[in-house]
């Protein structure tokens, strides 16, 4: 009887063991599938080389596009969506700058967020944006997706620094209640949008 006991849960210590290591493997396994899905393809090498018009700057918190002659103090503050590399809205991101606005690309920590801890590290390095251009009078922020969600935080703890909000591909700022907002705010999306649908806007 004992012996069967002992047996029995040997067994069960086993499958637990193996269960654990399935899951693992599954969870590395459907991360680095996730990661290779939303990889930026056909973005343009031209896209995020400097030229007369602008200089591009790509470091591990963000990218910079500055305009060689600005056309007034006010910048943009994008903060990249869950698993998008700030590479893949130079596109969008870039016309904006050689317009001669100042461009700020909020790269999400291990690109992802996963935790709220790297979520509010990405709304810091957007405020440290602000805190290091005092030439800037006139910011507005932006986000896709999660950078959405993350921008209408900083909006609703910050809306005194900025001048007006963009939302790109997003369904939030969900339960944050931001009526109080006196900026502008405008919320870009698609009607064929399989993962955000209009009529979850």
């Amino acid at each position: 009887m004992t012996d069967s006991i002992k047996e029995t849960g040997r067994k069960r210590r086993t499958f637990r063991r193996w269960l654990r290591v399935a899951f693992a493997l599954w969870a590395s396994f459907a991360m680095s599938w996730l990661a290779n899905s939303v990889r930026t393809r056909g973005v343009d090498e031209k896209t995020l080389q400097s030229n007369q018009r602008v200089s591009v700057l790509d470091e591990a918190t963000g990218l910079t596009l500055l305009p060689a002659s600005s056309s007034g103090h006010a910048g943009l503050i994008f903060i990249c969506g869950s698993g998008i590399a700030a590479e893949a809205y130079a596109p969008l991101l870039r016309p904006v700058a050689e317009e001669g606005f100042a461009v700020f690309v909020v790269k999400l920590p291990y690109r992802f967020a996963p935790l709220e801890s790297p979520k509010q590290v990405a709304v810091d390095r957007a405020r440290g944006v602000i805190a290091a251009h005092h030439e800037v009078t006139h910011w507005v922020i932006g986000g896709h997706s999660l950078g959405g969600a993350l921008a209408a935080r900083m909006a609703r703890s910050a809306s005194g620094s900025l001048s007006a909000m963009v939302l790109v591909a997003t369904t939030h700022p969900k339960e944050d209640d931001l009526s109080f907002l006196t900026i502008p705010v405008t919320k870009i999306y698609a009607s064929n949008d399989a993962i955000a649908p209009p009529d979850q806007y």
